[in-house]
């Protein structure tokens, strides 16, 4: 059966066939199935996005329409249905003396017109071409994120088409990497799909100085960072050019030779799914992962999960690596410290400098904070070392409105794991991190349970689609070298942790909504700014940066504070500074 979604009536409608020819049994067919069929759902244009509404509905008419024979009737009878099943909110529209002729209002083609005219808004194509034309990629926004928006701005440009190509030239104008739209324009007939491809596979081909230091001693904060580490893979590309330097090595794994490319800008090893099979047969068990890979671009890779295996390169060095579970099409990946390890490239010292940083007796010059004086920090601050605090200035996410909302249904919770959930959800409600929702909302995000190595749960949200819509602060990072720089001196160090770092940012009333998840026991949303939102990092880290940015030896990686210094006594100033 069409589907046409133009309530206007065709020949086809009215075209005479067997059926027809008995009005009597039509008639009689047609009431009974009128009994049975109804459409309960009228045309809401009090809320929402009006024109999407007029479009759900003109589907689901068109087909009561012709499930109820009313296609059959006459003009007048099919407006008077329309009237019937559209809802007070049109019959308003309706009743408006806007009609050309006398009896539109009884014509079914001038009815729907009217109606049509009424939800469709009014077009500025200039505006909106030019709103496509100046978008340009935003500093840390993906490709992926970059090709969503254009997608979106250019529906409305009326390009027809000419719409992936130009969506083409506009990635190939607007890229924030030079290189990039070098490789763009050297690409032979390119297009909409060749671009993103070129786009996304520019991975970063030195990763060490984003490289996080974390080191925490408790459990707990353990598990949060590796909810929410990400790990740069260094380049998992398509290209195989001799001028980017590339070297692959064969290698056994498990006794099965491997292709395997040496990247020594990757923090993990790579291994593709189907090599895996290969290796260890067509049903391989693999461990969970908890962390993202992220390209250079930004865009996640999607990790099907880890395993160890024994690797033993040409000099017979062997070493059990994990490899990280993928399905692309691109080689291997041995990353630097494995390569390394296994012996395949060597580390040459840029000068002396690094060289005498790196000798084993160097970390014996730190000096150990005292028993004594740990005791007295503790308990003169306990207040610090209590709970969790909270910064006095709200957050406020910044959405693109370009973005279309996207509402999740509640995930299915296993039986067993219920009343643990609402347990936890209700200790969250006590502590102010998350609280109750009855109002409705734009943005419904999706509840994730991890269980713990100790049998607890932890709640998380997954922001997934919301992360599409965030505004980033692009605020810049501190790398590792800017840090030990700036240490180069100390002897004397103590490292704090900022406990459930991200939840001591609380979030304003607005951005609070944009944080609702879906639970089998109703909606929730975040007072505090979650894990797992792509702007929390940073805006954590710029609240850090300028809460310590006046004290004198004390640096702030995400949400380790490191107090330095070169004498005992200037480090217990210091630390006493920060803790005051």
């Amino acid at each position: 059966m069409s589907q046409d979604l133009s309530l206007l009536d065709t020949p086809e409608e009215v075209e005479n066939t067997e059926e027809t020819q008995q009005p009597v049994e039509i008639e009689e067919h047609t009431i009974k199935m009128a009994m049975h069929l109804s459409l309960t759902v009228p045309l809401e244009l009090s809320g929402g996005n009006i024109l999407a509404n007029w479009k759900k509905f003109k589907q689901k008419y068109v087909n009561y329409k012709i499930a109820t024979g009313i296609s059959l009737k006459d003009s007048a009878t099919r407006v008077a249905t329309l009237l019937t099943v559209i809802g007070n909110d049109a019959i308003d529209v309706f009743n408006t003396p806007t009609w050309d002729e006398e009896d539109d209002d009884k014509k079914s083609d001038k009815v729907l017109s009217k109606f049509e005219q009424y939800c469709e808004p009014k077009k500025n194509v200039s505006y909106k071409r030019y709103k496509f034309f100046s978008r340009a990629q935003e500093s840390g926004e993906s490709i992926k994120q970059y090709v969503m928006i254009l997608k979106k701005l250019c529906e409305t440009c009326e390009f027809g088409t000419l719409k992936n190509s130009l969506i083409k030239d506009r990635i190939v104008l607007g890229v924030n990497n030079t290189k990039t739209r070098e490789r763009l324009l050297q690409v032979k007939d390119l297009t909409l799909e060749k671009a993103v491809d070129v786009k996304r596979n520019h991975f970063q081909s030195v990763c060490r100085s984003r490289k996080k230091v974390h080191g925490l001693d408790v459990d707990q904060q353990e598990e949060e960072q590796n909810l929410n580490s990400t790990l740069i893979v260094g380049a998992v590309t398509t290209d195989v050019q001799i001028y980017n330097g590339e070297c692959y090595v064969k290698l056994p794994v498990k006794g099965h030779i491997t292709k395997l490319k040496i990247d020594t800008g990757s923090q993990v090893n790579i291994m593709l799914f189907k090599d895996l099979k290969k290796i260890v047969g067509s049903n391989p068990q693999i461990n969970a992962c908890t962390h993202n890979l992220v390209s250079y671009s930004e865009d996640k890779l999607t990790v099907l999960g880890t395993i160890k295996l024994p690797v033993k390169s040409k000099t017979d060095v062997e070493q059990e690596l994990t490899f990280h579970i993928v399905e692309t099409n691109q080689p291997g990946v041995l990353g630097f410290t494995s390569s390394r390890d296994l012996g395949l490239i060597e580390v040459i010292m840029a000068n002396k400098r690094e060289e005498d940083q790196t000798k084993p007796n160097r970390g014996k010059e730190a000096k150990k904070l005292s028993e004594e004086l740990k005791e007295e920090m503790l308990q003169k601050y306990k207040q610090v070392f209590t709970g969790f605090g909270r910064l006095e200035k709200p957050y406020h996410i910044e959405i693109d409105p370009t973005v279309t909302p996207v509402v999740h249904p509640p995930r299915n919770v296993p039986a067993a794991l219920r009343d643990r959930v609402k347990k936890e959800l209700d200790d969250m409600e006590k502590r102010g991190v998350v609280r109750k929702i009855e109002e409705p909302t734009d943005w419904v995000n999706s509840m994730a349970i991890v269980e713990k190595p100790n049998g607890s749960l932890r709640i998380f949200l997954d922001p997934k689609h919301l992360n599409n819509a965030i505004k980033r602060e692009h605020f810049q990072l501190p790398t590792i070298e800017d840090i030990t720089t700036r240490m180069a001196n100390a002897k004397w160090f103590t490292k704090l942790d900022a406990n459930q770092g991200y939840w001591q940012i609380p979030l304003d009333e607005e951005s609070q909504l944009l944080t609702t998840f879906n639970t089998l026991f109703g909606q929730y949303c975040y007072q505090v700014t979650p894990f797992g939102i792509t702007s929390a990092q940073e805006v954590f880290q710029k609240r850090m940066s300028q809460h310590f940015s006046n004290l004198e030896g004390v640096e702030t990686d995400i949400d380790d504070i490191i107090v330095h210094a070169e004498t005992e006594e200037k480090h217990d100033h210091h630390l006493q500074a920060v803790l005051e």
